[in-house]
């Protein structure tokens, strides 16, 4: 990249995703020393507050950074504070110039770079203090302000502000100790701010609704008594390992709506109480054998609306109490041949719009109590001859938008079904007299009217 060409950049640069950017430009960021980015830095750093590990993993990937394990010390960079990061970011990025040789001018670099230190700590100050405020303000409407007005403290500088907040939930501790719900939805946290260890008696928390980007630390250490966690409609796309791990109370988890292209984090988790899971609407492209496999009470697993493209041998074998299963609106091409085969509680299936071509021989012969099996929009062309046997319970059957072409006999076996959706590009062909023997079917008329006799 020549000087011209970088001068361009910069100038032209605004609101940037740092990790969208080419391998050169990164390189020119983080490593030239004869550039002013000063105002570069704060926005650079400022994402590498909010995502310091997951940002050097992508780094490595493009070439930049000859140490990752040493950059990606995690478990003593994750417990630091924020300015703590970024003057430890720092100081390894120099040193990471002087491997790579770029040694140019190097005493005039580390100079100049005091001053953008100081800027970056004031930008991860005020980031810090920003979010504290937020989480203040959303307990004055319960607390008040103290000696305070709203109108007078709002005309503080931010600094006193973040000081009179951190005073004032000091000395309401013991009060702020035995809340036991805490709403922090739409209050535009960024962060969760340091303070939130306050609340150490609550079981109930919701943080929906924010701009939080990533979750690191330990939460146990925090809200070690949590039940109910709320994070959807969040921009989450990175959860340190280990954040979740050890709630042991920990029932109903929500992270729909987020930007999660990973479930590392939950590999092996040791969360034993938890019963409901919802990761629907996220960025997930694949569902790692352990996942949730400290979890064996887990009753409801929701991953709709994401990318999955398979799923691991022996799935759902670690949780025998699953009741609900969405895998709805994915890239499933197949299931794995003892999909839930273990499961013989689960009472919902949902697996509408995926790419699934066919079914395995046995396929639900398991599911003695599941009501609703919904396989929707797929490209299903022929079902195995043993399907519906042992859906004793099933009330309702959704085949419809695949390309059947002909309704197994083995569907004569569904004498609980109620309701059968089998609509088609071309009417599939099935035995009326087998529909006739549905007792309990509501629909029978339409889906004669959709179908031919054989």
């Amino acid at each position: 990249m020549t000087q011209a060409t970088s001068s361009q950049f910069v100038s032209e640069i605004s609101g940037f995703t740092l990790l969208d950017l080419p391998r050169d430009c990164l390189r020119l960021i983080l490593l030239e020393s004869d550039m002013k980015t000063s105002s570069l830095a704060c926005r650079l750093f400022y994402q590498i507050l909010t995502d310091p590990v997951h940002l050097f993993i992508r780094l490595e990937r493009k070439g930049i950074g000859s140490s990752v394990n040493r950059l990606v010390k995690v478990s003593s960079l994750l417990n630091r504070t924020a300015a703590d990061k970024v003057r430890w970011i720092w100081r390894e990025l120099l040193s990471e110039r002087k491997e790579l040789s770029l040694v140019r001018e190097n005493e005039r670099f580390i100079l100049e770079s005091t001053p953008r230190l100081e800027l970056v700590q004031a930008v991860a100050d005020e980031c810090r203090d920003s979010n504290l405020l937020l989480l203040f303000h959303s307990l004055g409407r319960y607390f008040g302000y103290g000696h305070f007005n709203k109108e007078s403290f709002d005309r503080l500088p931010l600094r006193q502000k973040a000081e009179y907040c951190r005073a004032w939930l000091e000395k309401e501790s013991a009060v702020l100790g035995n809340k036991t719900t805490l709403d922090l939805s739409r209050v535009g946290l960024t962060s969760l701010p340091e303070e939130l260890r306050y609340f150490k008696g609550v079981t109930e928390v919701d943080l929906s609704c924010n701009s939080l980007t990533v979750l690191d630390g330990e939460l146990k250490t925090m809200w070690p008594h949590l039940k109910s966690f709320k994070l959807s409609c969040n921009k989450i796309k990175c959860i340190s390992p280990g954040f979740f791990s050890g709630l042991q109370q920990l029932t109903s988890l929500t992270l729909k709506k987020n930007a999660l292209t990973s479930l590392a984090a939950f590999i092996d988790s040791d969360l034993p109480a938890l019963e409901r899971v919802d990761l629907s609407d996220n960025l997930l492209s694949e569902f790692k054998q352990g996942c949730f496999a400290g979890s064996p009470k887990l009753k409801s697993l929701i991953v709709s609306n994401n990318s999955l493209r398979r799923l691991p041998e022996r799935f759902g074998s670690l949780w025998l109490q699953l009741e609900i299963v969405n895998l709805g609106f994915n890239r499933l091409e197949n299931l794995p041949g003892d999909f839930l085969e273990s499961n013989k509680k689960v009472r919902q299936v949902y697996l509408q719009q995926n790419q699934l071509k066919d079914l395995q021989n046995g396929f639900g012969g398991s599911w003695e109590k599941v009501e609703y099996l919904s396989l929707k929009l797929n490209d299903l062309k022929l079902l195995p001859d043993s399907f519906g046997e042992g859906l004793s319970s099933l009330k309702l059957l959704d085949l419809s938008y695949n390309n059947l072409r002909i309704l197994p006999s083995g569907l004569s076996q569904l004498k609980a079904l109620e309701l059968l959706h089998i609509t088609q590009e071309a009417k599939p062909a099935v035995s009326f007299a087998m529909l006739l023997s549905l007792r309990n079917l509501r629909n029978i008329r339409t889906v004669m009217e959709r179908a031919i006799s054989l």
